[in-house]
């Protein structure tokens, strides 16, 4: 679920996600987007995944620009702090992105609800921050997986949220880090891929679970600022490089690889 959940979570136009799901079994999926704002559900009898994105998108066949990503993302999020309808303080950007879309893709998720679908709920960067949101504002999810994810509550938030969640961070993830730590708390288990591409599940308390720089001991390389050469000839830190979303499918991929040929070697 974990890699198929990174994988969902990579941006990708319509036509790309469509085969990609149908081979996975997952043949009905309804796409929604709202003033920038994008979702889709893929679904079979069994289980769900609903997954968010926000507006920093792309399609396959351009070519990837992570500092644009980064800007795009920092232009579009409004980090003031707004009355959560649960309970705590939210960010009011991730807030009135979740709502532009909350009235088209909620029926569809209670639809499958009254039919006995489970429901996870995913989402890369901004779309993880509303996968968050949502995930805690839907009844009965049955858990939640992050990637790149930025800090969405106050720690009442935190504090209050009871779901099943999983938060993956690639490295030095520069958006992990977004917005800074002092009022806003991050939610989920931690999950760390070093720079080698190992992933890591930890169990941490609640102060070292929002604290991306507790991992400093699982990087191998200690890269953290470490400036690398993307494809475009560009240097680019790699805290930015980091937060790719292809970087994440990839590396849990390779995880996932791994855990299949040690089971078979036993």
């Amino acid at each position: 679920m974990l890699w198929l959940d990174a994988e969902a979570s990579l941006p990708a136009d319509e036509a790309y996600v469509r085969p990609r799901f149908r081979e996975a079994g997952l043949e009905r999926i309804i796409f929604f987007n709202r003033s920038g704002t994008q979702c889709f559900i893929a679904s079979n009898s069994r289980f769900a995944i609903v997954v968010f994105r926000g507006s920093e998108t792309w399609n396959q066949d351009d070519r990837f620009d992570p500092r644009q990503m980064i800007a795009d993302f920092l232009t579009d999020i409004d980090i003031r702090l707004s009355d959560w309808i649960r309970g705590g303080k939210v960010h009011t950007g991730f807030m009135a992105a979740l709502d532009s879309i909350w009235d088209d893709m909620q029926p569809e998720v209670k639809r499958l609800q009254d039919q006995g679908v489970l429901i996870w709920v995913t989402g890369h960067s901004l779309g993880a921050a509303l996968a968050t949101l949502a995930a805690d504002r839907l009844p009965n999810v049955q858990g939640l997986y992050t990637f790149g994810s930025p800090r969405v509550g106050d720690e009442e938030f935190q504090q209050r949220f009871g779901l099943n969640a999983f938060r993956v961070v690639n490295g030095r993830d520069i958006v992990a880090d977004i917005p800074p730590k002092g009022p806003c708390r991050h939610v989920g288990e931690p999950i760390f891929i070093d720079q080698k591409g190992r992933i890591h599940a930890r169990h941490r308390t609640t102060e070292e679970a929002d604290d991306a720089s507790c991992y400093a001991d699982s990087n191998a390389s200690g890269n953290g600022g470490e400036i690398r050469k993307s494809d475009s000839a560009l240097y680019i830190p790699g805290s930015i490089q980091d937060h790719v979303p292809v970087l994440y499918s990839i590396y849990l991929w390779n995880g996932l690889v791994e855990r299949l040929k040690s089971r078979a070697r036993e």
